[in-house]
C-alpha cells in the first residue's frame, strides 16, 4: 500500500501503478501457482485413466500414454 500511494504522490495514473509497480510484484507468485497447477493436473494420470471410458473424455497425458503403447514397436 504503501508504494501505490508513494506513485500516486509522484503522479503515476492507476494503470501505471498496476504496470509499474503491482504486476512486478505478484508476478512470481502468479507464474509460480499457474506452473503449481498444471503440474497438479497433469499427475492426474491415474484418476482419470480409471475413471474415464471413452476416448472422447480421455485427458491428454492418456491420450500421449496411449499413443506410446501404440507405437511403441515402430519406435
Amino acid at each position: 500500500m504503501e508504494l501505490e500511494e508513494a506513485a500516486t504522490i509522484d503522479g503515476a495514473s492507476p494503470l501505471r501503478i498496476l504496470r509499474s509497480i503491482v504486476l512486478p510484484l505478484v508476478g512470481p507468485g502468479l507464474v509460480a501457482t499457474a506452473i503449481f497447477s498444471i503440474i497438479m493436473g497433469w499427475n492426474e494420470f491415474i484418476y482419470a485413466l480409471l475413471f474415464l471410458r471413452t476416448p472422447d473424455a480421455f485427458t491428454l497425458p492418456i491420450h500421449i500414454a496411449n499413443y506410446i503403447t501404440e507405437y511403441e514397436t515402430l519406435l
